[in-house]
């Protein structure tokens, strides 16, 4: 699903909008449901950072 919804949102960005010093920040990932009060988990798979000139991937840099 989130490979599905990853190509849609791929699809639609454009960075024409940006200035010369504008970063577009993409994170994106799974939200895990658990049972209880506030235990829901976010499973990030992507994190990248955007320019006109350059797209970044700091996934491992972040996560690790």
């Amino acid at each position: 699903m989130f490979e599905l919804q990853n190509k849609f949102l791929e699809d639609i960005i454009h960075l024409n909008w940006q200035g010369p010093n504008s970063k577009l920040a993409l994170l994106g990932g799974i939200m895990i449901n658990c049972d209880g009060e506030k235990t829901d988990k976010f499973l990030p798979l992507k994190f990248e950072i955007r320019t006109k000139s350059e797209n970044r991937d700091v996934f491992e840099e972040t996560f690790n």
